[in-house]
């Protein structure tokens, strides 16, 4: 599930900043700002996640599974999003920035949302709270690597971005189909 969500959220960063740098020519200038959404949208997913976790206490597979559910919708989402990008050659670069960061802190939000969740599955599976965050991690960001190699050198060449967004959510839905069976 970690690893799943890491690569979704790597691929939409990815063809988020691919589509800012196809309507701008270039990316070099917007991509701190761009990045920092994306960041701020992780940060805040965790924050939120863990916040309606303590307010509304589930048993970590639950938890997992809405937020599973919760990061395969915006995915795909987003993905769905990409086409209508592009239509904002019409307007001021300002405007195509805020939509490209808007949408990097939503993708963001939906990748950090897991973090708890996740981290509690391994909790209860007997992981101490260090084993827990490393092992969270490691998947979290080995699905990232995988994602961001694979969506870059082969899929979105293939595919096209749209249909590579919506794989990634199609990955991240099998996830939740997966820790809906687990025992």
């Amino acid at each position: 599930a970690a690893a799943a969500t890491g690569a979704g959220g790597m691929t939409l960063s990815f063809l988020l900043l691919l589509s800012f740098q196809a309507r701008e020519g270039a990316l070099y200038g917007a991509l701190g700002a761009l990045t920092a959404a994306f960041m701020l949208g992780l940060a805040a997913g965790a924050a939120g996640s863990r916040r309606l976790a303590a307010s509304r206490p589930l048993s970590p597979r639950p938890a997992l599974l809405g937020a599973l559910l919760v990061s395969g919708g915006t995915f795909a989402g987003t993905a769905l999003l990409l086409p209508a990008l592009a239509g904002l050659s019409a307007f001021p670069p300002a405007v195509a920035l805020g939509a490209h960061a808007a949408l990097l802190l939503l993708a963001g939000a939906a990748t950090g949302s897991l973090f708890p969740a996740a981290a509690g599955a391994f909790l209860v599976s007997g992981e101490d709270a260090g084993g827990a965050a490393a092992l969270f991690a490691a998947a979290d960001h080995l699905g990232a690597a995988f994602a961001a190699l694979l969506a870059g050198v082969v899929l979105v060449p293939a595919l096209g971005m749209r249909a590579t967004g919506l794989l990634a959510a199609a990955l991240v839905f099998l996830a939740a189909a997966g820790a809906s069976r687990a025992r």
